[in-house]
């Protein structure tokens, strides 16, 4: 018979060892509000330990050092905000007291009727500038936001449809009632007559739409948008009216005889010669800035020469011009300048206005025939820096 086994048992020699764990992140978590607690108590209790005196002088301290800092925080704030106001007021023309700031303060939101569109002393005090208002058909007020600015230079996009040329920058900007005609010919048809209704004396010329200057004349850049052979007989009749007032400036064969208008082709129509042909020295064409070397191009058949920034000198760098390109626009200039014509640089940036206005101003510096802007006020009021008092603001 088998013996029953005996139960196991530890013998005396044997040990267990006892692994204990420990969550160090726990301890850490467990432990650090104690500690910050530890020198909580310990700063208020050296706080404490201070002499009363020793409390009251830092308290003093403490105090003038916050009045401080938000006295000069007020003041730096206050500061700021009265450069600004008068870098508002420096870079806003001063309104003046004539015909053309009347009729912008009685028709605020959209042009007034052609008929109505001249007041006695119409232009009294603007200075006429070389300034092209770009895609001036887009302003509150075409054509006397400009001419208000001392702009001498404004743009229409036009395309033909149906027998009628319509302003706009594309198809699905057009509207049936803005037309060349009812944005700029019969506006302009209006006031030179009224400019022109006292006789004249001797030999005088027609007077153009500027008081301060009435043999200035005014660029009309017609920008061809679609079909410009469909659109130039449209063009040729409407302006037969000028035609017949000696309103157009015209090429007589050895010289340029400038009038209160002057038109100027662009677009799909910069380069038709055949056009200018036909219009017997009354029309000019908006010439290849980057081009003019090969001899096409001269006073007899444009009178702007135009590129794009990009193409005549790159890119912009935050700062404006470097000297490089300063001297690629000086050559281009110089190219127009030797044919008789007007050189202006388009796309240039809008934004930020300090850069803006640089730019602006190396351009004007470069000798630019013509100034291309979009923010009319601000290029007519002539100080484009963002400068006050000495400080640059922007």
């Amino acid at each position: 018979m088998k013996k029953p086994e005996a139960p196991l048992r530890a013998s005396p020699e044997a040990s267990v060892t006892v692994i204990e764990v420990v969550d160090k992140d726990a301890e850490s978590q467990h432990t650090q509000p104690r500690r910050r607690a530890w020198r909580l108590r310990g700063a208020r209790s050296r706080w404490h330990g201070l002499p009363a005196f020793e409390r009251r002088r830092w308290i003093w301290w403490a105090a003038i050092l916050i009045l401080t800092l938000s006295v000069l925080g007020t003041l730096s704030a206050i500061t700021y905000l009265s450069l600004l106001t008068a870098l508002i007021r420096h870079l806003t023309p001063p309104a003046l007291n004539n015909g053309l700031h009347t009729l912008l303060s009685l028709y605020p939101l959209s042009p007034p009727p052609a008929a109505d569109l001249w007041l006695p002393n119409f232009s009294k005090g603007v200075q006429p500038k070389r300034i092209h208002s770009h895609n001036d058909y887009a302003r509150d007020i075409p054509l006397l936001r400009a001419l208000g600015a001392g702009c001498t230079g404004v743009e229409a996009d036009i395309w033909p449809i149906n027998g009628t040329l319509l302003v706009g920058h594309s198809r699905k900007a057009l509207f049936t009632n803005r037309t060349l005609r009812s944005l700029y010919l019969d506006p302009l048809a209006t006031m030179l007559g009224k400019q022109n209704e006292l006789p004249r004396v001797g030999d005088e010329g027609p007077r153009g739409v500027f008081d301060e200057d009435p043999d200035e004349t005014l660029v009309l850049l017609l920008d061809f948008k679609d079909a410009p052979e469909k659109a130039w007989p449209l063009v040729q009749s409407q302006l037969q009216p000028f035609i017949d007032n000696n309103y157009l400036t015209r090429w007589n064969g050895s010289a340029l005889l400038l009038a209160p208008l002057t038109i100027v082709l662009s677009g799909l129509a910069s380069r038709k010669l055949d056009f200018v042909a036909q219009s017997n020295g009354t029309a000019f064409l908006d010439a290849p800035l980057l081009d003019l070397p090969s001899g096409t191009w001269n006073a007899q058949n444009s009178l702007y020469a135009s590129a794009r920034a990009k193409d005549v000198f790159g890119d912009i760098g935050p700062g404006g011009l470097t000297k490089i390109q300063v001297g690629k626009v000086e050559g281009v200039v110089r190219e127009a300048k030797k044919r008789g014509l007007r050189a202006r640089v388009w796309g240039t940036p809008r934004w930020p206005v300090g850069l803006r206005g640089r730019v602006w101003g190396q351009l004007a510096g470069a000798g630019v025939g013509m100034l291309n802007v979009d923010e009319v006020d601000v290029a007519g009021g002539g100080d484009w820096g963002c400068k006050v008092a000495g400080i640059r603001v922007c």
